[in-house]
Order: C-alpha cells, then structure tokens, then sequence
C-alpha cells in the first residue's frame, strides 16, 4: 500500500537526520529484558 511505503520512507528520513548527529553505540552482552522474558514464561510454563 500506499501508505505504508510513505510511512516507511518518512521513518528512515527521520532516523536518518537523527543519526547524523549522533554517535552509535552498539552494546554487546546479556539481554536483562529477555533474561526475565524467559524466566516469566518458565514460570507460566510450570503454572499451566
């Protein structure tokens, strides 16, 4: 669709601009969202 190409292309100029000006930084290492992610559906696991 139509829409979601120009929604797509006004995102990446966005993005675009904003990282221009900025330093990446890329993390490496543990994810503590998806370390208790997993533990909260083992718990749900054993309820059920």
């Amino acid at each position: 669709m139509i829409v979601d190409k120009r929604s797509r292309i006004h995102s990446s100029a966005i993005l675009d601009r904003l990282l221009h000006h900025c330093e990446v930084i890329s993390i490496n290492g543990p994810s503590y969202r998806l370390k208790n992610r997993l533990k909260a559906v083992e718990r749900e696991a054993e309820v059920a």
